[in-house]
Order: structure tokens, then C-alpha cells, then sequence
């Protein structure tokens, strides 16, 4: 068996067990969030009893900018619903997945925005987190499509 198939396995099997099923995967999203514009594209979005924001890592350790990643995107579809969603994240690698949960009102989902607002606040952006210049080209691309 090989590893992506492993790592696919993996997830399977704690959606399942989480009871959880998708509703919409890698949708590009385009908005402003506290005067932040974002173009972004969540791995999925998902429905239990709440909506989730989803995002899948595969990777051994999870990092400070998957959470803020992840944050992010919960953010940005949060703006359209009238209930905040909750966040997961999935870190798979070939022997398990861990679930790390970001409920909307919790402190890391707090400092992880602000980490973000400070980061998109500085010229140029933060390449590892948020570019503008790449929002910009995304938002003036959508706008031609448009017309």
C-alpha cells in the first residue's frame, strides 16, 4: 500500500467517525474580512452537526501557520452565514490523523487573526501567509470574468 493511500485511509476514517460529509470541496472564495481582502480556497467545507471549515495536512508536525491558514478561511466563510463555523484540521501522515478543532469564539482563533492581520497589514504581505498582490490579480481576474 502506498503512502497517499495511507494518508487517504487515514482521513476516511475519522470523517466517518466524526460523522461528517462534505459539502462543497476547494471552492475559491473572494471577500473582505476586516478591511483584509482575501481570495482563498479551503480544502473542503463540511457538515456534522455544525459547519467546518476543513483543511488537510500532510505532515508529521502541524505548524503555527496551518492554524492561521485555517483561521483564515474559517474568516472568510464566515462572512457569509448568519452562525460563525467551526474550524478542523486534519494532520495525516501514513500511521494516523490527529484532529485539531478551532471553535469560532476560542482564543487561538483570536490570536491566530491577529497574527494574520498583522502579517497582511505589512508591505508586500506575509508570502508564507497572505500576498496581496496575488488577492489583487485573483480579484481583478474574477471581475473580468464577470463582465
Amino acid at each position: 500500500m502506498d503512502e497517499a493511500y495511507k494518508c487517504t485511509t487515514n482521513v476516511q476514517m475519522v470523517e466517518r467517525g466524526l460523522n461528517i460529509r462534505n459539502l462543497m470541496t476547494e471552492t475559491l472564495l473572494v471577500d473582505t474580512v476586516d478591511s483584509v481582502p482575501l481570495a482563498v480556497k479551503p480544502d473542503a467545507i463540511k457538515y456534522a452537526e455544525e459547519l467546518f471549515v476543513t483543511e488537510i495536512k500532510a505532515t508529521h508536525i502541524l505548524k503555527p501557520e496551518h492554524i492561521v491558514q485555517t483561521e483564515v478561511y474559517r474568516r472568510a466563510v464566515e462572512e457569509r452565514l448568519a452562525k460563525p463555523p467551526h474550524a478542523l484540521i486534519l494532520r495525516v501522515d501514513v500511521d494516523n490523523c490527529e484532529v485539531v478543532h478551532l471553535a469560532p469564539d476560542s482564543q487561538l482563533c483570536s490570536t491566530a487573526w491577529e497574527l494574520f492581520r498583522q502579517r497582511a497589514g505589512s508591505p508586500g504581505g506575509d508570502e508564507g501567509v497572505y500576498n496581496q498582490d496575488l488577492v489583487r490579480i485573483i480579484r481583478d481576474k474574477l471581475d473580468r470574468e464577470r463582465r
